[in-house]
């Protein structure tokens, strides 16, 4: 998160042991009094302890890493346009097809195939999947491995 934090890359802190307890009895209350989950507070970091389960299990079987999309674009030398827009959505599709040797229509294709989601969300998830896929060797390290680290592809 620094490493990110200093590249101008905006993140949501992780908060600590005593604040996720915080967070959760806020998100419980909210629940409890009769609150949308749609406006849930801090629904983000609720969703951190959610993919830190995830990965656990995940880990116990695969070797797993973290990546975050933003992080991947940034890396790429793109972002001129905002990844919800025409103009955004197309750069970082292309990007990728150049990166993965694969055609635009192709993987337009696989992404119109990936489950639920905005087309975003699963440009994002394709993106991260690749960094993912990638050698060790082909992958750059954003703060302290092996622990605190996102990682992003090597350009």
């Amino acid at each position: 998160e620094r490493a990110m934090d200093k590249m101008g890359i905006s993140v949501f802190a992780t908060p600590n042991k005593n604040k996720f307890k915080e967070i959760t009895m806020k998100a419980r209350r909210h629940i409890a009094e009769g609150g949308a989950a749609a406006r849930l507070p801090h629904a983000n970091q609720i969703w951190m302890l959610i993919g830190f389960e995830l990965f656990k299990v995940l880990r116990s079987e695969f070797e797993c890493i973290e990546v975050y999309p933003q992080a991947i674009v940034r890396e790429l030398g793109l972002g001129k346009h905002y990844k919800t827009t025409s103009e955004g959505h197309s750069e970082q599709v292309a990007a990728l097809a150049r990166r993965m040797n694969a055609s635009v229509d192709g993987l337009h294709r696989q992404l119109f195939e990936i489950g639920y989601g905005s087309r975003h969300d699963k440009l994002d998830a394709r993106m991260s999947a690749w960094v993912a896929s990638l050698d060790e060797e082909n992958r750059v390290a954003l703060g302290n491995p092996p622990e605190d680290v996102i990682w992003v592809p090597r350009t």
